[in-house]
């Protein structure tokens, strides 16, 4: 943040500070969930990289310089994977806590959730994965994995909160099922009959 102050007072702009921010609130969900190890070894290993690059290109040394955009690139693939890992733990652990706190009641709409961010997040996992290895087909499936989840993460919410008023609804008609109670004899055209309700429960939705 420090670093990112003096910069944004040399060049008189605020996004530097902002950049900072951004970095300083990622390097504290990695330290807090993720990979802190893996993290700073990505950036050793990128920083390496650029000081190969320009040492490189200042020299002449071609492959030296190329050598160093592959240290860029892996410490990059390193950076990332940490911090997609520590943003997936932390929205994991996140809900969690929430079942927790309401004794089980979004159960079910929380185990939606923590499939389709499981499912999203591995999916980005696969794509960077295969971008960074020219494995396209990999690439692909982490894209389609991504979709998946979203699409598993809308459909859920909907059951979820479908399936909540069914089973209010099946509360209600339970309660309305132990209506029960025999017509006294002096009632006309009732007397002595007995009377009860008998309504079919809802099915949830799977």
């Amino acid at each position: 943040m420090i670093g990112g102050l003096g910069i944004a007072v040399l060049t008189g702009s605020w996004i530097p500070l902002l950049i900072a921010a951004i970095a300083s609130l990622l390097v504290a969900v990695v330290n807090a969930y993720g990979d802190t190890e893996q993290f700073v070894d990505g950036i050793k290993t990128m920083l390496d990289g650029f000081v190969a690059f320009f040492a490189g290109i200042f020299t002449g040394d071609i492959d030296r310089a190329i050598g160093g955009i592959e240290k860029i690139f892996k410490g990059l693939q390193n950076v990332l994977f940490s911090i997609v890992d520590a943003l997936k733990n932390m929205f994991l652990s996140f809900l969690d806590w929430l079942d927790e706190k309401t004794g089980g009641k979004l159960h079910d709409f929380i185990g939606n959730a923590m499939a389709a961010i499981k499912k999203i997040f591995t999916g980005i996992v696969k794509f960077l994965s295969g971008a960074f290895t020219s494995d396209w087909d990999k690439a692909w499936e982490g894209i389609k994995d991504i979709f998946d989840g979203i699409s598993t993460a809308i459909k859920g919410t909907w059951t979820s909160a479908i399936n909540a008023i069914i089973r209010a609804l099946n509360w209600l008609i339970d309660k309305a099922n132990k209506i029960s109670f025999t017509v006294p004899g002096w009632v006309p055209g009732l007397g002595g009959k007995h009377i009860g309700v008998n309504i079919p429960k809802i099915n949830e939705l799977q």
